[in-house]
């Protein structure tokens, strides 16, 4: 919240400053999007900045971020590639063209995606755990389990070893991790609802889902067609809090 709050004053002052900032417009955006979960207005903030500067990769990369949010995963991969014409070397333009393709279920291309992240930044956060994502998701455990080894952001090292343990069958240490995860990483509900999701444990996945909503965790702007909580879609209280996120339960 105090990070967020600085963020807002610090962009209604560029704003003040220069009513005609795209970077300004930019970061409200975000804001709206991430944690104010105001769709319309980050909309309306992202339009502003495009009709200010229609090649700002970040502004197409925030409108593209939206789009995905809404579940408009089409619309956001033609953004995401769009944005990496106008920057073809942006490392995060790659890893968001990764996120989409994951979300629309465009499992070849977001590996691709993944794998340009990684051939241009080996050491870029979250992208092993991504990959590895993409890889569970196709039911390749193995490889899953591999990725996730080598990832070395901490709550996606250890989100991502749960899963895949748990996808192996190892219970014995998909429930040790779960329990570290517990431990370490109470300051991301989100990621813990994902995993329980994940292991079809609703009650417990609702619950951190809850505890996400309260605290405005920013993964929650993320949820809709998240692969990781399929298992909740047909459970009547999924659409319940898709509609207290106002996000469209279609």
């Amino acid at each position: 919240k105090e990070g967020y709050e600085k963020a807002r004053k610090e962009a209604e002052k560029a704003l003040e400053l220069d009513p005609n900032s795209a970077g300004g417009y930019l970061e409200m955006g975000w804001i709206k999007r991430s944690y104010d979960w105001d769709w319309a207005g980050a909309d309306a903030a992202y339009r502003r900045a495009l009709e200010l500067e229609p090649d700002n990769a970040n502004a197409i990369r925030g409108k593209a971020a939206l789009s995905s949010t809404l579940g408009r995963f089409d619309e956001a991969i033609k953004l995401d590639e769009h944005a990496l014409k106008v920057d073809p070397l942006r490392l995060s333009a790659h890893n968001n063209l990764g996120v989409d393709s994951y979300y629309a279920r465009q499992w070849q291309k977001a590996e691709a995606a993944y794998r340009k992240v990684l051939e241009m930044s080996p050491d870029y956060p979250g992208a092993h755990g991504s990959l590895g994502l993409v890889y569970l998701a196709q039911s390749k455990n193995k490889e899953a389990l591999a990725e996730m080894l080598k990832e070395q952001e901490p709550i996606w090292r250890d989100q991502g070893l749960a899963l895949a343990y748990y996808a192996i069958k190892d219970k014995e240490k998909a429930d040790a991790v779960l329990k570290d995860v517990l431990h370490k990483h109470q300051e991301d509900p989100f990621q813990i609802a994902e995993i329980y999701a994940y292991r079809g444990e609703a009650d417990q996945a609702f619950d951190f889902l809850e505890r996400a909503y309260e605290a405005r965790d920013v993964g929650l702007s993320n949820m809709k067609g998240d692969p990781l909580l399929h298992n909740l879609e047909s459970d009547p209280r999924y659409a319940a809090f898709l509609k207290k996120m106002k996000l469209p339960i279609d």
